[in-house]
């Protein structure tokens, strides 16, 4: 049976996405976190189900698409999002995204001007897309990726909701950190070279030992030396098992230990 693409819906000002911000430093990273969400009544959501999250907006900010992610996780019973709800239960999905937008650093996606007859503009979350809307969908949502491109040089602090902070994605600073602690992970020591030979020569994730979303800078742009260590993709996953993430020495002792319990 083919697989079916849904539909959620994020209203900000009726629920507080806590986690946005390391959600989406994640996927900027590379990273596939799995989130859990609400999907109404929809209990036909299946693992490997396309899903797109359109922020429900206002007159202001209209409804547009901001993420697109695949189902790992079937529709299952939790409690509420909403207190005041009339149903203490609702069904909640499991989906990583493979691309998550932030509202208030990247344009979003307009999908009215698709020509289909879906309507954008739901009155709940996990709404079925027909599959030729899917495929329109998606054409739309590869095109206006091209078109966001690489926008994120620097993203001051607004004190918005979802907040967003000041953010450099320079790649002097990656190649500053790797040319001063070298390609090897600060955390377990794997290095890609010795592994993979040519192939993985410089690969290395950057951490960041401060979260983005913890510094209260003023401004101060990021020391590479002082900020940034290098660390696999693996340790890096692990660091940020726990928000605020793990330090990197708690890691290695966590490695240790289980070295040693073996």
């Amino acid at each position: 049976m083919p697989h079916k693409t849904y539909l959620l819906t994020w209203n900000p000002r009726k629920f507080n996405w806590k986690g946005f911000q390391e959600d989406w430093e994640a996927v900027f990273l590379g990273h596939r976190p799995r989130i859990e969400w609400n999907c109404s009544t929809t209990q036909r959501i299946e693992v490997n189900d396309r899903v797109f999250m359109m922020r429900v907006g206002s007159r202001k900010k209209p409804s547009h698409i901001m993420a697109s992610g695949w189902v790992t996780g079937e529709a299952v019973e939790g409690r509420h999002w909403n207190d005041e709800s009339n149903s203490p239960t609702a069904l909640f999905i499991e989906f990583e995204p493979d691309i998550l937008l932030n509202p208030l650093m990247q344009p979003l996606l307009d999908p009215s001007p698709i020509e289909t007859d879906f309507a954008w503009y739901p009155q709940r979350s996990g709404v079925t897309i027909p599959d030729d809307t899917a495929s329109l969908l998606e054409n739309a949502w590869a095109e206006h990726l091209r078109d966001v491109g690489d926008p994120l040089r620097k993203v001051m602090k607004t004190g918005d909701e979802p907040t967003s902070y000041a953010y450099e994605r320079d790649e002097m600073l990656r190649a500053t950190c790797l040319a001063h602690y070298g390609a090897v992970c600060a955390a377990c020591g794997f290095d890609f070279t010795m592994m993979y030979g040519a192939i993985g020569a410089g690969f290395m994730h950057v951490h960041h030992l401060i979260p983005l979303a913890y510094r209260d800078d003023d401004g101060i742009p990021l020391d590479p030396i002082a900020d940034l260590r290098p660390v696999c993709p693996n340790c890096h996953a692990m660091l940020h098992r726990r928000s605020p993430p793990y330090a990197i020495d708690e890691l290695k002792m966590i490695i240790r230990q289980t070295a040693k319990a073996r």
